[in-house]
């Protein structure tokens, strides 16, 4: 058997037939095809912490976003939210309106591809933020340096 090897395509992102090409020009057809997916990895996240209540503005720093013209979200755990692709390096999320304390995973991905399972995402905190319920004393003279 012969082996033939050659770099993948870059940039398309799609299934693509696999040719070849002989020494005089003469065009072969092999009936395979080869698949792309554009990968993306998070390099970073702010904020990496965020309240149950939701809605937070989050920024995404990634590594592989190659087609500016996609649609992306943003995965918390299982819940979907929009992203807005920012440039060519960096995505905005909002939160999900509720969503449960404790660590989740944050994963960015094209709107179209239905499988996630290669994409590499990052733990976030979601944390209950305390409920201010009283303030004692509530007056007190500037000046007595009291302790609230």
């Amino acid at each position: 058997p012969t082996s033939i090897s050659c770099p993948s395509p870059y940039g398309i992102f799609s299934a693509v037939n696999i040719g070849l090409i002989s020494p005089d020009g003469a065009n072969f057809s092999t009936g395979f095809t080869f698949t792309t997916i554009d990968s993306l990895a998070i390099k970073s996240v702010y904020p990496d912490v965020i309240s149950t209540h939701g809605n937070a503005n989050v920024f995404i720093e990634v590594v592989g976003i190659s087609d500016m013209q996609s649609t992306y979200v943003c995965y918390f755990g299982e819940q979907v939210s929009s992203a807005v692709l920012l440039n060519a390096s960096h995505i905005q999320c909002k939160s999900p309106p509720q969503i449960n304390s404790g660590v989740i995973t944050l994963s960015v991905h094209k709107k179209e591809l239905v499988d996630r399972g290669s994409n590499r995402g990052v733990d976030v905190l979601i944390f209950e933020p305390p409920v201010l319920i009283d303030v004692s004393p509530s007056r007190f003279i500037s000046s007595s340096g009291i302790t609230i």
